[in-house]
């Protein structure tokens, strides 16, 4: 048997783990320096544009909060952690009414900036202290608790702004 054949499964099973290792299976779909969300528009940052980029570990440096609720898409009870959205919004020193969201799927919605800082929304990262893959709608997800005593964020409009896999936001 020649060399070139035994290479070539080799080389292929050598391509094959680099490949998997490269999309990052087998972690939540994210790497701890990637960034994972970005905010644009009216902001004021230090850098000479109106962006902010953030990875996940400077997102949940800016202080967690946490609810423990039912969800509309999820089975159970669960708890759910993540930056108050007031906090990120005064981190980037937002100017708008409006929030444009879009997420990794490409689904866009308006959000009035009123509905986010007024209420218990977070940025959630993590469900029962765990972070959330991209396959199950991380890394970042716009969450309101919807137990009984919060049952209006399970309707309309509330719901639509629940966006997960969040990925962009354009300040506006």
């Amino acid at each position: 048997m020649s060399t070139a054949v035994i290479r070539k499964p080799i080389l292929f099973v050598f391509l094959t783990v680099l490949i998997v290792a490269g999309f990052g299976f087998g972690n939540p779909g994210f790497a701890d320096n990637k960034v994972v969300l970005t905010i644009t528009g009216k902001i004021a940052t230090t850098g000479s544009d109106d962006k902010r980029d953030f990875t996940l570990e400077e997102l949940e440096q800016l202080g967690m909060d946490s609810f423990t609720s039912e969800n509309t898409w999820l089975e159970g009870t669960h708890k759910f952690e993540g930056v108050p959205f007031r906090k990120i919004l005064e981190t980037v020193n937002a100017t708008g009414d409006t929030l444009y969201a879009t997420a990794l799927n490409d689904y866009t919605v308006d959000i009035p900036i009123d509905a986010l800082t007024d209420r218990p929304a977070l940025l959630v990262t993590r469900i029962d202290g765990e972070l959330i893959p991209v396959r199950e709608k991380g890394p970042i997800w716009i969450l309101y608790p919807q137990s009984d005593n919060h049952s209006e964020y399970r309707r309309a409009p509330f719901v639509n702004y629940m966006v997960w896999q969040l990925r962009f936001i354009d300040v506006r």
